[in-house]
């Protein structure tokens, strides 16, 4: 089992304060249980690590502990704090989607600080979720108001068809949706006959991975993207110096925005 002297050896960790204080967090939360809305399972030894090295990623029990939300982003943080390399941007995806750029940068103080609001918001949320999968799964009907909302927002528009694909479009869209085949009105199941021309509209096209496969087989291993006053190409390994030597530089040309 990959372990944390097996990380640090692998200059992956550094043992310091932050890996002591998040062993420290693991150690603490062995017995905590699954708690729906509160708690999300953390891999102690995090699956990044596992990708890094090329080995695969532990999924059993002695590998997860259960954590309530604010504890999961401290993890992270400790382990952010005492990671290097892409292990540590790894950890900092982690947290960024609620402290942005500047997650890694937070004072440990600062961050502890907005913990308890943090697992409120996340609670609150799942709850939420829970409420929109049930009314979804059980078919309960909406409000009155939210019915009348959804009324409001589709007054005056029709539905048109083309025989394979429904769409609920503005009256004003319809002359152009007309001339590339579509007709106002609901989609029926297909006929015997349609269903027949569908298939035969499918004949002698190429599945996706048929595709992807042919496109791989072609590619070159060593070949790199170069530029040049902002023509773009891709070069095979013998060319790469001829190249470089008519002022091509590596890499792809910066779209301007």
């Amino acid at each position: 089992m990959l372990d944390f002297l097996t990380l640090i050896e692998n200059n992956l960790l550094i043992n310091n304060e932050y890996l002591f204080k998040y062993q420290t967090l693991i150690l603490k939360n062995k017995g905590t249980k699954k708690e729906a809305f509160t708690t999300q399972v953390h891999h102690i030894i995090p699956k990044a690590a596992f990708k890094l090295l090329n080995l695969e990623v532990d999924d059993s029990t002695a590998n997860k502990v259960n954590l309530i939300y604010q504890d999961h982003l401290l993890a992270h943080y400790y382990l952010a704090k005492c990671s290097v390399g892409q292990f540590k941007y790894g950890n900092i995806l982690a947290l960024k989607h609620i402290f942005g750029h500047r997650c890694c940068e937070i004072s440990e103080a600062e961050l502890l600080q907005q913990l308890p609001d943090i697992q409120l918001l996340y609670e609150e949320a799942m709850q939420q979720q829970a409420i929109n999968t049930k009314i979804t799964k059980t078919g309960k009907t909406f409000s009155e108001e939210h019915k009348a909302r959804i009324s409001a927002a589709n007054r005056g528009r029709i539905y048109i068809h083309n025989e394979m694909q429904e769409k609920l479009i503005s009256p004003t869209d319809l002359e152009s949706y007309q001339a590339l085949g579509y007709v106002k009105g609901r989609l029926h199941h297909p006929s015997a006959e349609t269903k027949a021309r569908m298939s035969a509209s499918m004949r002698g096209i190429r599945k996706c991975t048929d595709y992807a496969r042919e496109v791989s087989s072609k590619k070159v291993l060593g070949s790199k993207w170069l530029n040049n006053n902002g023509v773009c190409k891709q070069v095979l390994p013998d060319k790469i110096q001829e190249y470089l030597n008519a002022g091509w530089v590596f890499g792809k040309k910066t779209k301007k925005v």
